[in-house]
Order: C-alpha cells, then structure tokens, then sequence
C-alpha cells in the first residue's frame, strides 16, 4: 500500500496543460493573459526539473477552477494519450465538465476529437492574426490585443469574480 501525496500552497484561476514542446507558447500566453487582465490571474505553478508529471496533473486539476487544454503543432495523439491516461482528467472530459477549455494556437491546430463538444479559445484571435511564436510579450500593447475577448476569458476564470466554473455567456464568446 501506498500513499500519494499532493502538497500545494493555494487555490489557481488556471491550470495550464501543454506539451513539453509546446510549453515556451503556453507560458507565453499565460504572460499575455496577465499582462493585460485588470484582475490578479492566477495560474497553477508550471512542472518543475525532476518533478513527477503525474503528480504534477493531479494537483493542477484538484487545485484549479479552469483547465486550458493547450493544442499547438507538437500536440500529437501520444501526447495527449498521456494526458488522457489520469483519471480524474479523463471523467472531467467524459462529463464535459465546464473547467475544461481547449486553447488553439492558431487557425491551422486541429482539436482532438474527445475535447470538440467543448467552447475552445483562440489565441489568434486573441493576438488578431498572429502567432505566438511571433510575438514578443513585453511589447504588446492594448492595440495587439483583442481586450474584450480577453477581458471575458478573465471574467470567467478569475476567481475574484467567481469560485465555481461558469460557462461564458455567447456575447463574451
């Protein structure tokens, strides 16, 4: 017998899920995301050199309101087969749990068939047109921003305007 500890220190708006290859536009768009929101945007402490993935998976889903599913051009099958392979994340998909937001890097992503049923967010509509990997965060401005999409994707997962997941309303889609 064994027993499975899970240590965090707090309560996250957001819980980032990404490839490893697809991590450096993940953190890229949580900066974004923070730069611009008007509110504290919390998000769930990326996994560290060394530590477990699984465990790593469990706390961000047991300590998070929102889970952003990131999909880029290194998302394969067997990636998100690994994803798919806790539990926990799998009933919450299977229950089309409203925590749970596919993010697109771009037009050109395909979304895998068990996260379609799901509301998804663009980051290119977000960045009007461009790609993560084109831009640099400390010089963005409101201008390359679309601020009312980003303004409702904060409403809905800061959890200063809310502690329970909300779907979001078809004028902030």
């Amino acid at each position: 017998m064994f027993l499975l500890w899970i240590y965090t220190v707090g309560h996250y708006d957001i819980f980032m899920i990404a490839s490893e290859d697809d991590q450096e536009n993940a953190t890229k768009l949580v900066s974004v995301l923070q730069k611009f929101s008007a509110t504290s945007l919390t998000v769930h402490p990326e996994l560290t050199f060394g530590q477990n993935l699984l465990d790593h998976l469990r706390s961000g889903l047991a300590c998070s309101n929102y889970r952003f599913i990131f999909i880029d051009d290194h998302l394969r099958e067997d990636d998100f087969a690994k994803f798919a392979a806790d539990v926990a994340l799998m009933k919450m998909i299977n229950r089309r749990d409203e925590s749970i937001i596919p993010v697109t890097a771009h037009t050109g992503v395909t979304i895998p068939y068990e996260l379609e049923v799901f509301y998804h967010f663009s980051v290119n509509k977000l960045l009007h047109g461009k790609r993560l990997d084109d831009i640099v965060v400390d010089s963005l401005t409101e201008e390359d921003v679309n601020m009312s999409l980003l303004h409702g994707i904060v409403k809905t997962v800061s959890k200063s305007v809310s502690s329970t997941p909300t779907k979001m309303a078809p004028a902030e889609q």
